[in-house]
């Protein structure tokens, strides 16, 4: 892991940026040409042209295009390293057979790389925020790692007390599980003047008891945290918890109090109309991964958007799922629903309100963070007429390659493909060999242990 902090801080005295078409994802919708000075992390001024003090360091935009950082509402930067591992199988035996033996061998130092490698291509591919369900083991590792990168996120520790086909190694009573929990929040939460937080993550009602569920609940509202967990994924799933508690998936949770908290619901995929009208009424928030937008949206539920996991989508880039999510819904609903402009929101502003962060990131304008992507669409495969829209050039044309440079809090945490600090090689190296360790270790579990073909 590293020793020390490699995220450079903002420069004193802030920085100018000059030039290009800023999207700004305001309530206007306006696209701004122009200019913004930046101080402490923060837009200072925004507008055709603003005033910055005489020396000012400037950044030349000039014919590029700006959009707010996406905004990732549920991933799994833990699994990163078990990418292609868990291919062509349902979700409780892609869970048994692949994923719990490999979580249960996780440490702080493969948690550290995972974080690293999977927060690298999400950065590059334009993600300045996150939130992520956390590891049962190595979350002061997955921690370091979201720190060095720099990416604004919230994590927290994986909760589970049951599940059939678990290792036991997951698995404790819990007490003991919140009392980790509660102390990995105390060391965490607010690191970076609030750009790392705490959330509390019950992994699903599957693997959590009532117990586990009513004190995850007790600590979300005790530390202001948001409850985090997955729900209504696959019709296996909630036969498997009717069968379990004897009740539906929605009514255990509104049992055991996850409905008076701020819930972060990933997936939502089997959500019907009286479902969607409760979890609209309790205020909930659902991560597309994918489900029915249409139908959440009418009954008020705030909706968010999530590239979920390497071992089960295989790529961390929120542009594809942008596209994804707007060519699902017009499959389902019809060609004229849910536009460019519709699918950059769900990453953008009401990414935003769906991790309650709106009143920082989320839009471009003055008084919040300073959060943004950087495209360059002088590209053969974006050439189009001018009169296009620059939603839909973004959302259906453009690919990480148009990428050229992605800022948090007026850094470059992304800089012509580059993460500063880190190089492709230290990446790749460390990554492959906490990969083989974790490998090792994960046999003694019932994991796919070595021999794993590995690429050199």
């Amino acid at each position: 892991m590293s020793e020390g902090i490699r995220w450079p801080r903002s420069r004193p005295g802030g920085t100018l940026f000059r030039g290009g078409r800023w999207i700004t994802m305001d309530a206007a919708d306006r696209i701004v040409d122009g200019e913004m000075f930046v101080v402490d992390g923060r837009i200072e001024q925004f507008g055709p042209t603003v005033s910055a003090p005489e020396g000012t360091p400037v950044v030349d935009l000039a014919g590029k295009w700006m959009t707010p950082g996406f905004i990732q509402g549920h991933v799994h930067l833990g699994q990163t390293l078990f990418r292609g591992l868990g291919e062509d199988r349902r979700l409780l035996e892609w869970l048994t057979d692949v994923i719990w033996p490999l979580e249960a061998a996780h440490d702080d130092e493969s948690a550290y790389w995972s974080a690293i490698v999977g927060g690298a291509e999400a950065m590059r591919a334009g993600t300045t925020a996150l939130l992520d369900i956390g590891l049962v083991h190595g979350m002061n590792g997955l921690f370091r790692g979201l720190i060095d990168l720099g990416i604004r996120a919230r994590t927290g520790k994986l909760l589970m007390d049951r599940g059939e086909g678990a290792p036991a190694a997951l698995l404790s009573e819990p007490d003991p599980i919140l009392a980790e929990s509660h102390e990995l929040a105390r060391h965490w939460d607010g690191v970076d003047n609030g750009r790392i937080g705490y959330a509390v993550c019950p992994r699903f009602v599957f693997s959590c008891t009532p117990a586990l569920w009513e004190g995850a609940v007790a600590q979300a509202r005790g530390g202001n945290w948001p409850l985090h967990t997955h729900a209504f994924e696959t019709r296996e799933e909630q036969d498997a918890v009717r069968a379990l508690e004897h009740r539906s998936e929605l009514d255990t949770l509104q049992d055991v109090g996850a409905l008076t908290v701020p819930l972060k619901v990933a997936h939502g995929v089997w959500v019907d109309d009286p479902t969607a009208e409760r979890l609209g009424a309790a205020a909930a928030a659902i991560i597309h991964c994918p489900a029915d937008l249409d139908r959440l949206r009418r009954h008020g539920i705030r909706v968010g958007i999530g590239c979920d996991g390497s071992p089960c989508n295989n790529f961390l880039d929120p542009l594809g799922e942008m596209r994804l999510a707007a060519l699902l819904q017009k499959w389902r609903h019809g060609p004229d629903r849910f536009t460019a402009r519709d699918a950059l929101a769900l990453a953008t502003r009401e990414g935003a309100l769906a991790i309650d962060a709106e009143d920082r990131i989320g839009s471009l304008e003055v008084g919040k963070r300073a959060d943004f992507v950087v495209f360059d669409l002088e590209r053969v495969h974006t050439l189009c007429a001018e009169a296009v829209d620059p939603y839909t050039r973004i959302v259906f044309g453009a690919d990480r390659t148009n990428i050229e440079s992605v800022y948090i809090e007026g850094r470059a945490v992304v800089d012509q493909g580059r993460i500063p600090g880190f190089e492709d090689g230290e990446i790749l190296a460390r990554g492959r060999e906490a990969l083989r360790a974790l490998l090792a270790r994960a046999g003694r579990f019932g994991g796919p242990a070595p021999p794993v073909k590995m690429t050199p």
